[in-house]
């Protein structure tokens, strides 16, 4: 339990919200302008692009180069339980 010498201190170490004074506006300009956030933004479209792009050429992939058909694999082969009972065949 919090005694009241300690809750009055706390209470008159916290700004009121009525007080009037709020944030002050952040300067988009500036932070769009940036380095750092050009290069977040060049880094974070880069990983997005090769992780689609290794997304969507992973199956293409898999049946050409490596003669593995996707369709041919059931889901639950690998999970040791199921319809079949963890039976491989």
């Amino acid at each position: 339990m919090v005694v009241q010498e300690e809750r009055d201190y706390i209470e008159s170490n916290i700004p009121s919200v009525n007080e009037g004074k709020g944030l002050p506006f952040p300067p988009l300009k500036d932070i769009f302008r940036s380095v750092p956030f050009i290069a977040l933004l060049l880094v974070h479209f880069g990983q997005n692009y090769g992780f689609y792009t290794l997304l969507s050429e992973t199956p293409t992939y898999l049946n050409n180069i490596q003669h593995y058909s996707l369709t041919k694999v059931r889901v639950n082969r690998g999970w040791g339980w199921g319809p079949d009972g963890g039976k491989k065949s």
